[in-house]
């Protein structure tokens, strides 16, 4: 199945704490696959392993976002003053 794009609209803050909430989610199902793994059930650690990928692939998506924002017109005003 073909992945679909879509488009969010959020503020800045709710991008950051969307963030964090993926890392921690990424954090979880790595080590609940490393833990699978340990206990020799494959097909459970694979599963994980899966979701911690899925989750990998959207905070990137997230982080880039959130690097590419454009700059509040303060930023711009400020560029051309001279200290």
């Amino acid at each position: 199945m073909p992945l679909r794009q879509i488009t969010v609209r959020m503020t800045l803050e709710d991008a950051r704490h969307l963030s964090t909430d993926l890392q921690a989610m990424l954090r979880a199902y790595e080590s609940m696959s490393t833990e699978e793994a340990r206990k020799g059930i494959v097909i459970k650690a694979l599963r994980f392993a899966q979701r911690a990928e899925d989750c990998s692939r959207r905070l990137e998506a997230v982080e880039q976002a959130i690097a590419r924002r454009p700059l509040p017109p303060y930023y711009h005003m400020a560029e051309g003053v001279r200290q």
